[in-house]
């Protein structure tokens, strides 16, 4: 009896593809990734065929997540604590990623439905259109330094979805793309490439709404000058701060490197140091 019930019970637990149902968010979670991909979330109107015009539309939340590893499966929980929605909705995430050995960089992005992938504005992958899960490659010279990527997504009709995106260096095997992995030395000073591969990149903000600080500021920071402000704010400037820089209170964990620094504070739950 005790075993029919407890079989019983792991059945429950099983979306209708076998998959265990897990309590992680699928496309990301509302806590902020400053070094990670930022997900904004659209909804779309019935009968979508492609991936919209995002620059006409107003998102209706935003994710954070350091890697796209939706394998294929049933999506029936939503987005926990934003929406329900589980069919006509898309994703536009945006990021920057640090390249250490320049090369020829294989990508794979595998999706159901649509998606397309950036590297520095230049359009890699089209996977677009409604379909069941397709994995799709190409490959891209990239120089040492920084650079953007975009990975934008859309699910049709429901249940069915897949967002999966993978990167090969020169010589290495396909695994799943982390900004983890690619981030650069804690340390400026022992940056191999002082000009990054893509200027837009470096110029980007990082996943904050707040304005860049003003050059000045910015060689202070770089100097490290003590009692040195940031115009117009009165908040000190602090040292060791790794370009591309953004306005950040005067809270940081020094345990992190600067790439990860949370611009307008450190990320919700962390302690103040």
């Amino acid at each position: 009896m005790q075993r029919a019930f407890c079989f019983a019970m792991l059945l429950l637990a099983l979306q209708p593809n076998g998959r265990a149902q897990s309590s992680e968010p699928v496309f990301g979670t509302t806590v902020v990734i400053p070094s990670g991909l930022r997900g904004d979330i659209y909804f779309l109107p019935p009968n979508t065929k492609k991936l919209p015009g995002f620059s006409s539309l107003d998102p209706v939340a935003t994710v954070y997540t350091s890697q796209l590893n939706v394998t294929e499966r049933q999506f029936t929980e939503g987005f926990p604590g934003v929406t329900d929605r589980i069919e006509w909705f898309a994703i536009d995430y945006k990021g920057r990623f640090w390249i250490e050995k320049p090369g020829q960089y294989a990508f794979a992005l595998t999706a159901d439905d649509g998606a397309k992938m950036y590297i520095d504005g230049r359009l890699v992958i089209d996977s677009d259109g409604i379909h069941e899960p397709q994995r799709r490659t190409d490959a891209v010279p990239l120089s040492g330094g920084i650079h953007r990527i975009r990975v934008s997504y859309f699910q049709g009709p429901r249940f069915a979805i897949a967002l999966v995106l993978e990167v090969r260096a020169p010589n290495g095997p396909f695994h799943v793309f982390n900004t983890d992995e690619f981030k650069p030395p804690a340390n400026p000073a022992e940056w191999k490439y002082k000009n990054p591969g893509d200027p837009e990149a470096a110029a980007a903000p990082a996943n904050t709404a707040e304005a860049p600080v003003p050059m000045k500021a910015r060689k202070a920071f770089l100097a490290g000058v003590s009692g040195t402000t940031v115009s117009g704010t009165g908040q000190p400037a602090y040292s060791g701060l790794a370009l591309p820089l953004t306005y950040c209170r005067p809270v940081w964990n020094p345990t992190v490197p600067p790439w990860t620094l949370a611009p307008g504070g450190p990320p919700s739950g962390s302690s103040p140091q």
